[in-house]
């Protein structure tokens, strides 16, 4: 029986199936590594942390997990890239076979224009 009305939204919510008794090949995951091998073959998003405050997107195919790395296969260049694991901050996962949908970013606003040449003054 629900605790509350979250709860309640939350258990008609239809998830994805998961591993039986939420293990992977008989390994309970509990490293962040684990975790994201679970989803090999699958589309994904990640998001890593760079310096303080700067979030560079990367999102591929997921083919390999290791220790310290991931690698993604980009479908476009038919290129992979291998990723650091301790910069990863947020992985978004897609079904098999989904994509996100692609929007363009708007362009980066114009820059001022720098004038060169006379400043003022005498001539």
């Amino acid at each position: 029986m629900p605790e509350n009305e979250n709860s309640a939204a939350l258990a008609e919510y239809d998830y994805p199936d998961s591993p039986p008794d939420g293990t992977a090949n008989g390994v309970n995951p509990e490293t962040i590594q684990e975790v994201i091998a679970l989803s090999v073959g699958n589309y994904v998003v990640v998001e890593f942390l760079i310096g303080t405050n700067n979030i560079v997107r990367k999102e591929g195919v997921l083919t390999a997990v290791g220790v310290s790395w991931l690698l993604l296969y980009d479908e476009a260049s038919g290129t992979s890239v291998v990723c650091d694991m301790y910069s990863v901050k947020f992985v978004t996962y897609f079904d098999p076979g989904k994509r996100p949908d692609r929007q363009e970013e708007p362009p980066p606003p114009p820059q001022p224009q720098r004038r060169m040449g006379y400043y003022g003054g005498r001539r």
